[in-house]
C-alpha cells in the first residue's frame, strides 16, 4: 500500500501545480451610434505576435473577446464605421491590417490588400480589461 501512496501523492502534486490555461479577456463596449470594428495585436504563448481582425460591435452592444495570450500588454486598432474615426489612446504602434478578415503573424506584410494602421497599447494586469468606445 505504501508503494502506491508515494506515486499517487507525486501525481497529485503535479496535477495540482499545473495551472490551467488562461486567456486574455477583452470586454469591448460600443457606446457610439455606429458600428465599431477592431483588430487586436497580441503575444501568443508560443512567443509569436499575432494580429487578428475584424471584430464588429453593434451600437450599444458589448463584445467579449477571449484571446490566446498570457501577456498583459496588447494593442487594439478600433474604427468607427460611420465616419472613419480611429480610436487612439496613449502609446501607439503601427501594424499591418487587411480590408477583409485576417490573421497575421509577426507583423508579416499581407500579399494583397494590406495597409499600416495605428494600434493603441493597453494593459490588463489580471488578463481582463474593459474598453469603452464612445
Amino acid at each position: 500500500m505504501r508503494l502506491l501512496l508515494l506515486p499517487l501523492l507525486l501525481l497529485c502534486g503535479l496535477l495540482c501545480a499545473a495551472s490551467p490555461a488562461q486567456a486574455l479577456v477583452i470586454e469591448a463596449n460600443n457606446h457610439s451610434r455606429s458600428v465599431v470594428t477592431l483588430a487586436v495585436h497580441y503575444l501568443r504563448p508560443n512567443g509569436q505576435w499575432s494580429t487578428d481582425g475584424w471584430f464588429s460591435i453593434q451600437p450599444g452592444k458589448t463584445l467579449n473577446l477571449s484571446v490566446d495570450s498570457r501577456n498583459t500588454v496588447f494593442y487594439v486598432h478600433a474604427v468607427r464605421i460611420r465616419d472613419g474615426k480611429v480610436y487612439t489612446l496613449g502609446d501607439t504602434i503601427e501594424r499591418w491590417v487587411c480590408d477583409q478578415p485576417f490573421s497575421l503573424v509577426n507583423n508579416a506584410q499581407p500579399t494583397a490588400g494590406g495597409r499600416m494602421a495605428l494600434f493603441s497599447q493597453y494593459e490588463a494586469p489580471n488578463l481582463s480589461i474593459a474598453i469603452n468606445f464612445n
